[in-house]
């Protein structure tokens, strides 16, 4: 550096390095594209495990709603009330579940897609 630092400068600031750059760019932006739509499909499948979760709920509801309708006693019907009541809080709390997921993936779908639209503006630079 001491002897030859016009060289070294030529070295960073030549098209060449400009043009590896870019490349290097493309190739990061490619590999988290890679890695964002791993976990866009992974994401979905958690989500599709907490949907059927909560159309068991909801099954295991209308259940519920049915044996209340059918019970006779006065302390068969307080049971199911109150089993009803449960299952109703039960599945507010899975459907907020669903609606993070849904963000959580709508989210990272668009860091995919932006990813997406800069990959062609770097090989246009590239190839100039």
């Amino acid at each position: 550096l001491r002897f030859y630092p016009g060289a070294f400068l030529k070295r960073f600031s030549s098209p060449q390095a400009k043009l590896m750059f870019f490349l290097k760019q493309y190739e990061a932006t490619q590999k988290r594209v890679w890695g964002l739509e791993y976990v866009v499909d992974d994401l979905k499948e958690g989500k599709e495990i907490l949907r059927r979760e909560y159309d068991k709920l909801n099954e295991t509801l209308d259940a519920a709603k049915i044996a209340f309708e059918k019970a006779g006693e006065k302390e068969e019907k307080e049971k199911f009330e109150k089993i009803v009541e449960t299952k109703l809080r039960e599945i507010e709390e899975w459907k907020k579940k669903i609606d993070m997921a849904d963000e959580t993936i709508n989210g990272t779908q668009d860091q995919v897609d932006g990813l997406y639209d800069q990959l062609p503006k770097l090989e246009k630079i590239i190839c100039e």
